[in-house]
């Protein structure tokens, strides 16, 4: 079975279920001594990283796997900006 494209893939073999992925992010946050999050979080982090770093919405959306962009912007995509950076860019748009 060929493991391009998955993200955990000890011994060479895919984890595909849900809890195998999460035991497997915790297992790695935890010897990285970063904050435990759940492997959706990350996702969900990822992708708003890559759409406010200009990225291609429909480009993210192929890159998840996504049917629909609406799927990405409605369950994928938040605001990371804090509220110094969301009065500037308001600031900026309404000059």
């Amino acid at each position: 079975m060929p493991t391009d494209g998955y993200v955990f893939c000890p011994h060479d073999i895919p984890l595909n279920t849900y809890t195998s992925i999460q035991k497997t992010f915790t297992k790695y946050c935890r010897e990285l001594g970063i904050l435990e999050r759940s492997a959706h979080k990350a996702r969900k982090t990822v992708v708003s990283s890559m759409l406010d770093n200009g990225i291609n919405l429909n480009t993210v959306r192929q890159i998840v796997g996504h049917m629909d962009e609406k799927t990405t912007l409605n369950n994928y995509c938040y605001d990371r900006s804090d509220s110094k950076e969301k009065y500037e860019q308001m600031t900026r748009a309404l000059s």
